[in-house]
């Protein structure tokens, strides 16, 4: 099963510093996020609906990033691990409107990082960054629980990040 989602993100990340000469960057970033990510998908046939719903409040990464600095521009790519915490509900809900079951699922997903970015220096402590990341999180089975088990479902997630922020060097 294949969740589509989307959120708003707050994160705090250590920055990575570089030259501001033409020369290659490296470093090693860490994130943590909240976020209010909400997804569903919904399966229909002659009797009713299924409905599966997606929340996740938060998340991280470790990663190495790659760049090459360009006077004041980092022009970067980034690889490495991402984890995050999934809640799930699924209902089925006849052709009538009534709901006929409801139960929920918990994992906490591992995954592959992939990003790209451009980081802008306004000056010696202050840049501004735009960034877009793929999370793709491995396959998973989930137990849906409605009192006791109720069943279970391979759940794929994955996440398309656009981030956009400020860093300040000390």
């Amino acid at each position: 099963m294949r969740n589509s989602s989307s959120a708003t993100i707050a994160a705090r990340s250590p920055a990575q510093r570089w030259n501001r000469s033409n020369r290659p960057s490296v470093g090693v970033e860490g994130e943590i996020w909240g976020s209010g990510l909400t997804g569903s998908a919904a399966f229909s046939d002659a009797e009713g609906t299924e409905t599966l719903k997606t929340t996740s409040d938060f998340g991280g990464d470790l990663a190495a990033r790659f760049g090459y600095a360009i006077d004041r521009a980092l022009i970067f790519g980034k690889v490495g691990v991402a984890a995050a915490d999934y809640h799930y509900t699924d209902a089925y809900t006849d052709t009538e409107g009534v709901e006929s079951f409801y139960a929920q699922g918990h994992a906490t997903h591992t995954g592959l990082l992939l990003g790209l970015g451009l980081e802008y220096a306004i000056d010696a402590h202050w840049s501004f960054k735009g960034e877009y990341d793929d999370i793709n999180y491995a396959s998973k089975n989930v137990s849906f629980y409605d009192g006791g088990f109720f069943g279970s479902a391979k759940i794929h997630d994955t996440e398309n990040i656009v981030k956009v922020g400020a860093n300040y060097r000390f």
